[in-house]
């Protein structure tokens, strides 16, 4: 049908032009071999000379002028992003979360209406480790910390205790970026505008200005936002240095400003250190044994995990359980729990043997996935994960 068209469209425009598709004029005679030098000693009228089009020379474009006390745009590497005339802000949120993956930091996110802190994230990376606390005003509200094989989740209702690979462990580390990521979300929401390039003690930092919303984004408020404003600065590698973004919301009978502020700082060394609220709960490790038919998990310090505690074998990735059992005896620091699994008529059934490693019969079938073991008493959360090669 699109070829009928476009055809359709060439005839229409070739006969409003006088002519058909074969060239010539639709009224004239056929012509015979002889015509050709016939035609050509014809005398005609003469062939008009075409007058010469006018030229004209292109306007140079202007170059951008800074805003006051900024250098010129062209005086720095610009980062990703970022041309002299504009701002593509998915790529330079790209950029700056490629950016600070690589490096080491410490970064602070604070969200602030005019009733004062709604909530602050400050996080830490180096590279071994990381730490992010998240305080809803002046609270507490959750620390997440990760190290090269441990992490820990502190809050107000539970202390947990990580070692290898669990679920707990993998959210604990996504949280490590929660301020960059959080942070270039309201970016997106934003357009910019390049103004210039400041000069610091650091270095050169694009300085981009807020000329208002993106479209079709959504901010999370309880009212509608009708204006934006603020400014961040921009190494030449993508690192957002700081930065603020007010929105102006309408609630109805009034409006307020909620403000969010960034601030990242590079820094050297590892210099995150494990906070000692992690050193509370039960300290486990794990490993699995016997052709990977037998999940042995250790205590090796904290306090006794006593009798009646659940445990649940977990797959790693998405966290389900894959069974229970129950300590018939309580489990001290330097013992170890074994944990197998048994198989009749399809039926799987878990057992667990404290302090005694356990015979295992013909019918224990063996993990095929990546485990760990989870376990809570009162307050403490433990986990310790395996991986099957």
């Amino acid at each position: 049908m699109a070829r009928q068209l476009a055809a359709l469209l060439v005839v229409a425009l070739v006969l409003l032009s006088g002519c058909n598709l074969l060239g010539g004029s639709s009224t004239a005679t056929p012509s015979t071999p002889g015509d050709a030098t016939d035609a050509a000693t014809t005398t005609g009228a003469p062939t008009p000379t075409p007058t010469p089009a006018e030229t004209t020379t292109p306007t140079p474009t202007p170059t951008p002028t800074p805003a006051a006390g900024l250098k010129p745009l062209s005086s720095m590497s610009l980062p990703d992003g970022v041309t002299s005339k504009d701002v593509d802000a998915g790529e330079l949120t790209s950029a700056f979360m490629e950016r600070v993956s690589n490096i080491t930091y410490r970064a602070d996110v604070t969200v602030e209406n005019s009733t004062g802190t709604i909530w602050e994230y400050h996080a830490e990376n180096d590279s071994d480790a990381s730490l992010v606390t998240l305080y809803g005003g002046t609270t507490v509200e959750i620390v997440r910390w990760v190290g090269p094989t441990e992490a820990g989740v502190y809050s107000p209702r539970k202390t947990a205790y990580v070692n290898g690979q669990t679920k707990l462990r993998r959210l604990a580390k996504m949280y490590s970026k929660l301020t960059s990521f959080d942070f270039s979300g309201h970016v997106l929401r934003v357009v910019w505008d390049p103004i210039g390039v400041r000069t610091t003690d650091e270095g050169e930092r694009v300085v981009l200005n807020a000329t208002g919303l993106a479209e079709n984004v959504y901010v999370y408020t309880d009212g509608d936002v009708v204006g934006v404003s603020g400014t961040v600065d921009v190494t030449s590698e993508g690192r957002i240095v700081n930065g603020t973004i007010a929105y102006t919301v309408d609630y109805g009978n009034k409006t307020d400003t909620r403000t969010v502020t960034i601030e990242t700082e590079r820094a050297s060394g590892d210099f995150v250190s494990k906070p000692g609220w992690v050193s509370d709960p039960p300290q486990v490790s794990a490993e699995v044994t016997e052709s990977d038919k037998l999940l042995e998990m250790s205590l090796t310090d904290g306090p006794t995990i006593e009798a009646g505690t659940t445990l649940s074998v977990n797959e790693t990735v998405f966290g389900y359980t894959l069974g229970t059992v129950t300590l018939d005896e309580r489990l001290d620091p330097g013992e170890t729990v074994y944990v197998y699994r048994t198989r009749e008529n399809g039926t799987a059934t878990f057992h667990a043997s404290v302090g005694e490693r356990p015979t295992l019969h013909g019918n224990a079938t063996a993990f095929t996935e990546d485990l760990y073991l989870h376990g809570r008493q009162g307050d403490y959360v433990f986990q310790a994960g395996v991986t099957i090669e």
